[in-house]
């Protein structure tokens, strides 16, 4: 990295650090622009030590899965203060529920939900007017349907005329 002595004096200031005050960092639930102040290092550089190393490809998603949990108790603290503005409470307790559900979708994402409604009664007035229709064009063509020992449909109109 010639034309970037920053960045790599950062690098090398991450790789003395060690992983456990950024993963602390992390799990604070700290902005990454906080973190890399707090750090003196640059998002780019720590960004780039995060992803260079195997080892260390998954440390931001699992620290920001533990981070959701106090982004969580958060909300509830400020949901249950009484003494602030509701407006920005709500768009507070919002926006952590929010950065929660997306740091740690197994357990705070909103699951969906399928709501089915089945009309029976529908379904088998279709059923009988296909029948009926059945019937007429039997009717029509005096084709018998086939049957194996006389039990034939009767030849009468299963719904009456109308409907």
């Amino acid at each position: 990295m010639p034309g970037r002595p920053k960045r790599k004096q950062d690098l090398i200031l991450l790789e003395k650090m060690g992983e456990e005050p950024v993963r602390e960092l992390l799990e604070s639930a700290m902005p990454i622009a906080e973190v890399c102040r707090t750090l003196g290092v640059g998002k780019r550089a720590l960004m780039e030590w995060l992803e260079a190393d195997p080892r260390r490809a998954g440390l931001r998603s699992e620290s920001r899965a533990r981070a959701a949990h106090i982004l969580a108790e958060q909300a509830i603290v400020i949901a249950d203060d009484t003494s602030g503005e509701t407006q920005r409470d709500r768009l507070r307790v919002d926006t952590r529920k929010w950065l929660a559900a997306r740091w740690n979708q197994a357990e705070f994402a909103e699951k969906p939900t399928t709501a089915i409604q089945l009309n029976i009664n529908g379904l088998h007035l279709d059923a009988l007017k296909s029948v009926n229709e059945l019937v007429r064009l039997d009717k029509d063509t005096d084709d018998a349907l086939p049957h194996d020992d006389g039990d034939a449909l009767p030849h009468a109109d299963v719904l009456p005329e109308g409907k």
